[in-house]
Formats: C-alpha cells, sequence, structure tokens
C-alpha cells in the first residue's frame, strides 16, 4: 500500500517536474539586416566622329568601339 502511494507521489511530481520544464518561450532578435538595393547603373556616352579620308572612319570606328567598351566596364 506504502509502495503504491509512493509510486502514484513520485509519477505525480514527475509530470509536474517536467511540464514546467518543457514550456517553451519564444524570444525574438531585431537584428537589422544590410541588404543591396538594385540601382540601375547609367553608362556613360561615348563621343564619336567618323569624319574622315580613306580608311580612316573604319579607324575611328574601332576606336569608338574600345572607348564604349571601356565606358561599359562602369557598370560592371
Amino acid at each position: 500500500m506504502i509502495q503504491k502511494s509512493l509510486l502514484i507521489v513520485l509519477i505525480t511530481l514527475t509530470t509536474i517536474f517536467f511540464s514546467g520544464c518543457s514550456e517553451c518561450e519564444t524570444v525574438y532578435i531585431e537584428v537589422p539586416k544590410p541588404y543591396a538595393v538594385p540601382v540601375p547603373c547609367k553608362v556613360p556616352e561615348v563621343e564619336c566622329s567618323f569624319k574622315g579620308k580613306g580608311s580612316e572612319p573604319v579607324i575611328r570606328l574601332l576606336e569608338c568601339i574600345i572607348k564604349q567598351k571601356k565606358a561599359m566596364k562602369v557598370c560592371k
């Protein structure tokens, strides 16, 4: 009889103990997170003149293409 009552008390105390420990408390931590905002990139304008005689306009066209490629590297 005593063993049965001790067993019941032990079970009751154990369930009360574990139910108190199992209570979960949620803690929110506010930490600012940096993020990048997408900004449109504007390629600088390149001025080219193709005036000349003979093969000179072709050379100026190639120079213009090279300048344009250098200007496009600004946005990379």
